[in-house]
């Protein structure tokens, strides 16, 4: 997970998915593991990142997984921690809130492909209002 503190600053945590609910998606199939109803989903986009890519300091736009589908990438928060990502792998990106400190002008994360190939990400973002529970933290956006 990569969050946003208090202060703007951007940190990484290790979290376990948890509220998941074992029923049918699609009856009458047979009952899964279910977490994030589409009825939470605003969008769902994919990215490549090509060899070499080197984005710029961000925050994401709103509360998000990024799924790594294929290749590598790292992202980077502003405590210096740096995550790498291979297929399969995911994180929760909820570092909205991350802003310039004193002395510090870097905002939310950085990404970088790693390796020669390029990184394929699938992008689920959620509504706004979307409560997460994920193990660590619950995220919760107040509605303005």
């Amino acid at each position: 997970m990569v969050w946003a503190d208090k202060s703007g600053a951007t940190h990484i945590q290790s979290c376990r998915i948890e509220g998941l609910q074992f029923k049918t998606y699609a009856p009458p199939s047979a009952p899964q593991w279910i977490g994030v109803a589409p009825d939470q989903i605003e969008s769902i986009a994919y990215a490549v990142l090509p060899p070499g890519y080197v984005g710029t300091w961000h925050h994401a736009p709103g509360p998000q997984w990024v799924v790594t589908l294929s290749g590598k990438w790292s992202v980077e928060t502003t405590d210096g921690a740096v995550l790498v990502q291979g297929p399969g792998e995911m994180q929760f990106n909820a570092d909205s809130s991350s802003h310039p400190r004193k002395n510090d002008t870097h905002v939310g994360h950085i990404s970088r492909t790693i390796g020669n190939e390029p990184n394929v990400q699938l992008i689920i973002k959620l509504k706004p209002n979307v409560k997460i529970t994920n193990g660590c933290t619950t995220w919760e956006k107040k509605m303005d």
